[in-house]
């Protein structure tokens, strides 16, 4: 199951309304189980897969109140679509054929080159990973509303040290 859909990721980022569903899909598909899994954490990526409509709010955004201010939360969709967009930036260009994996060019354009696909790509994962400080908060706020929720990826990780024992 997706969480989003390639009009989704419209909404956030400009993608031709000419690419292919079957395309982008792939994209989302990888953006989800590399990028979003490992920050949710597998029993509640499961979860939140099984049952969409019940995270309406995790996954679509809302507003909500702690300490007296009104938060803003983007959503997980949000979250989402930049991590596809920004896999769909550095592949989205190049397709197999008979003759091998080329890169779509056209007679009145010039291909944005490798390394500014590249600059895009970091720059939208980047954006991904601020958004998604924002939903951490959000879960971490709410943990209670979440019970899959047990902040596995806002732990730091641990870190051990090793002493030099000298004679």
């Amino acid at each position: 199951m997706r969480l989003i859909t390639k009009s989704d990721i419209y909404k956030h980022r400009q993608i031709s309304k000419s690419v292919k569903e079957i395309i982008i899909n792939q994209f989302i598909d990888d953006a989800q189980i590399s990028d979003l899994n490992p920050l949710l954490g597998n029993k509640f990526y499961y979860s939140i897969l099984a049952e969409p409509e019940k995270y309406s709010e995790l996954l679509n955004g809302c507003q909500y109140d702690y300490d007296g201010v009104t938060i803003s939360m983007v959503g997980l969709k949000k979250v989402l679509s930049l991590f596809t967009y920004a896999r769909y930036i550095m592949h989205g260009s190049q397709i197999d054929t008979p003759f091998g994996y080329v890169e779509k060019q056209t007679q009145d354009s010039t291909p944005v080159s490798r390394t500014n696909k590249k600059e895009i790509y970091t720059m939208s994962r980047q954006t991904a990973m601020q958004y998604w400080q924002q939903v951490k908060t959000y879960l971490n706020i709410h943990a209670s509303d979440y019970p899959h929720w047990n902040c596995l990826a806002s732990k730091s990780k641990r870190t051990f040290k090793l002493n030099k024992i000298s004679k």
